[in-house]
């Protein structure tokens, strides 16, 4: 066993830490990690919270709790899935905490005023959206690992913390809601 000078834990004879090969070059550097994944993780966080500079923000919280934990990360293929579970749980923070805040607004405001939306006056990518962003914070997290960050039905339920036949009810459900909301054809 030798010491890790990063953590100051110990490592198997021979192991190389993630932190180690990104100032070895494995990776590059932090910046090169940065450059890699920084676009994919912005559209990840932006299908999660339908909010760019929100995104742009739950990026950036991204970044810096990947790179404060990185030394912990023995292989370098798991930098992308390790980011996309900080962006899910970044993302299932920022809801929870918009749900309470909207509660509480309602209890404080009264019932809402109700509106409707004509999505007819929408392009086919806007009625996608919104029928993805009513979704079940599960089942709408479900989709997007799955279909945008391309992730395996095994992958997305270890980052899910669920079976991989949970993932599948889940992806198929979620389906089926959007199907329901705005015909089969389209989805």
């Amino acid at each position: 066993m030798m010491s890790d000078p990063i953590s100051g834990g110990r490592v198997p004879n021979g192991a190389v830490t993630v932190a180690e090969s990104a100032t070895q070059g494995r990776f590059g550097s932090m910046s090169a990690l940065y450059e890699r994944y920084a676009g994919d993780a912005a559209r990840l966080a932006y299908f999660l919270v339908g909010d760019r500079a929100l995104a742009e923000e739950l990026m950036q919280e991204g970044f810096i709790r990947l790179f404060a934990r990185l030394e912990h990360l023995r292989e370098v293929d798991a930098t992308w899935p390790y980011l996309c579970r900080i962006l899910t749980n970044l993302s299932r923070k920022h809801h929870r905490r918009q749900r309470v805040e909207r509660a509480f607004l309602r209890r404080q405001a009264g019932p809402e005023p109700s509106g409707g939306d004509d999505s007819s006056t929408f392009v086919a990518r806007d009625v996608l959206w919104r029928a993805l962003q009513a979704l079940p914070e599960r089942q709408r997290v479900a989709l997007v690992l799955r279909y945008y960050a391309d992730l395996s039905q095994d992958q997305t339920a270890r980052f899910m913390r669920c079976s991989p036949s949970a993932v599948n009810s889940l992806v198929a459900r979620g389906l089926a809601a959007m199907r329901q909301q705005i015909g089969p054809e389209d989805v």
